[in-house]
């Protein structure tokens, strides 16, 4: 049937019209440390195949120093950052409204609220590089809060953070629980499940409050203790949530040289794997009952768990020095973990490749491909970042360079096979040090509703469109 002039028409607004529903339907907000279900992977596509790439800068932000990264919630930003007040180190927590920041208004202009208090900038380790706000807030969509976790111990909730910066309750875990600190003082993005934000609190004595504990959770609606767990040092990764045998439990690596594994409901233990490690970077990742976790410093290697309820808790399925990631947290896709390696240990930041390994059959735990194989010169450095699109795309970002590296997350191909595109972020200064306390060394990096979110240590935010630009691509 031939149509005419005006059908026509109606059925090429009608595909527009459904193709941009179907993409808003697909658009994702990142609502906490590595994304809404805390495994570094959207369900947007990567862009690629819409025309999304090159991806085109719309604007750069300076909130302050740190690299915790900005949550995306509908229209509105959320930003912590490190900044002088008065001649005082001070942490200032702002929303911002993403129409205004792409419309071209300053970060004042945007602002919907901000809430500041005194913090210092500096680590403990006589290194203010690696200062500055670390912690990545989470915003919870229950409760409708917002809770931020500073260096220093402040955990806060705020009540109604679309409107205001108003705090329903605070602690200062530091005071409270009085860790041993680690080099970096707190970095742990708080875990909200079930009513309870859980952080790693890292008290391995018999600390203020009488008793020792790994991890706390605490009342979303009051901030009052509901259980605490572990004896174990606090080290710089986060807790994951993970369902061993239709039992919600939480699980995090500490640095006192044990994985733990803990019921969500009261915190009793379900495994406490010995792994003899120094300062825990990479948060681990799940995958039904399994977790893959990995570290480069003393006891670098990876590991993959099988956790159950029965005793030891836990059934050993990988322990190869393989992956030896330092700071990149490593992403499952598809019974394969993805994930940066540091080959010459962690003093070397200028090197590591991305490695795909098998996590299943036959050939679990040998690499299928890396970035650095015969005819590839791709590194990523000591802590890149890495996401995964919905399209089966890794975005893999090299930490110095800023060279953001499109790799299809095939196990069956060669890297080079894999690769897909690449481009240089070039509004990102680079620093020739080439060390990890470069103010422009990235350590965080945010994919949502067709944005790429970049932020390195110096703290500023920079925003990529990936989507589709009809004027620069037809």
């Amino acid at each position: 049937m031939l149509l005419n002039i005006k059908q026509k028409t109606y059925v090429v607004v009608f595909a527009v019209a459904l193709s941009l529903l179907l993409r808003v339907a697909e658009a994702e907000d990142w609502s906490q440390w590595r994304g809404m279900n805390r495994d570094g992977i959207t369900v947007e596509s990567s862009g690629y195949d819409e025309g999304g790439w090159p991806p085109t800068h719309r604007w750069t932000i300076d909130p302050g120093y740190g690299c915790s990264s900005p949550l995306v919630v509908g229209n509105l930003i959320y930003v912590m950052g490190n900044k002088k007040v008065k001649n005082r180190d001070t942490d200032v927590v702002y929303c911002l409204r993403l129409s205004d920041l792409d419309a071209g208004k300053s970060l004042a202009q945007a602002t919907v609220w901000s809430y500041s208090y005194e913090c210092p900038k500096g680590t403990g380790a006589g290194n203010d590089n690696l200062g500055g706000t670390s912690a990545t807030p989470t915003y919870d969509y229950n409760s409708g809060c917002l809770f931020t976790f500073s260096k220093k111990g402040h955990l806060k909730c705020f009540d109604s953070p679309k409107t205001s910066g108003h705090i329903r309750w605070e602690r200062n875990l530091k005071k409270e629980y009085d860790p041993v600190s680690v080099s970096w003082d707190y970095n742990c993005s708080p875990l909200v499940l079930d009513g309870k934000v859980i952080v790693e609190v890292g008290d391995y004595k018999q600390g203020k409050n009488g008793y020792t504990a790994t991890l706390a959770a605490f009342d979303v609606s009051d901030g009052k203790e509901v259980w605490h767990a572990g004896n174990s040092k606090g080290g710089a990764s986060s807790p994951v949530a993970l369902t061993v045998e239709e039992t919600k439990c939480v699980a995090i690596r500490s640095n006192g040289g044990k994985l733990w594994v803990v019921r969500a409901s009261d915190g009793s233990v379900v495994a406490d794997y010995s792994w003899t490690s120094k300062i825990p970077i990479p948060t681990l990742a799940v995958s039904g009952s399994r977790l893959f976790g990995t570290n480069s410093y003393t006891g670098a290697g990876c590991r993959y768990l099988n956790i159950k309820l029965t005793e030891p808790g836990y059934d050993e399925l990988i322990n190869n020095k393989q992956i030896r990631s330092n700071v990149s947290s490593p992403i499952i896709w598809k019974d394969h973990v993805f994930c940066t390696g540091c080959p010459d240990g962690y003093n070397r930041h200028d090197t590591g490749p991305l490695k795909c390994m098998s996590l299943s059959g036959s050939d679990i735990g040998q690499v299928k491909w890396a970035s650095d194989d015969a005819g590839s010169k791709d590194v990523f450095g000591h802590g890149p970042t890495l996401l995964c699109a919905g399209d089966g795309r890794i975005l893999a970002l090299n930490a110095h360079s800023h060279m953001l590296v499109l790799v299809d997350a095939d196990p069956s191909r060669s890297y080079l096979d894999n690769r897909v595109a690449s481009i240089a972020l070039e509004e990102i200064p680079v620093s020739p040090k080439h060390t990890r306390t470069d103010p422009g060394y990235t350590y965080t990096m945010i994919f949502a509703n067709e944005k790429l979110y970049v932020r390195p240590q110096d703290g500023k935010v920079y925003c990529y469109s990936m989507a589709r630009v009809a004027a620069e691509h037809e």
